[in-house]
């Protein structure tokens, strides 16, 4: 069975390859520079930076609810 917290991910990587994508296409279209595959990298690294923040700020808070975690700073 496969977890919430993986679909949930798999949601998040697929959104923003789509927008990525779209913005990237746009762009190719019109002949500027940073098109399709150069989006999708940018928003995946962010995605993938954004959840794992995510992931590891979950994790700290679970084990002691006196631990107080941002979970923008590895974003940031």
């Amino acid at each position: 069975m496969i977890d919430v917290q993986w679909v949930d991910i798999i949601v998040k990587f697929s959104l923003a390859t789509l927008l990525a994508g779209i913005l990237g296409l746009e762009r190719e279209r019109t002949g500027r520079s940073a098109g399709l595959r150069t989006h999708i990298l940018v928003c995946l690294g962010s995605t993938l930076a954004v959840t794992l923040s995510d992931l590891v700020a979950e994790e700290l808070t679970l084990g002691d609810a006196a631990v107080s975690v941002d979970r923008a700073r590895v974003a940031a």
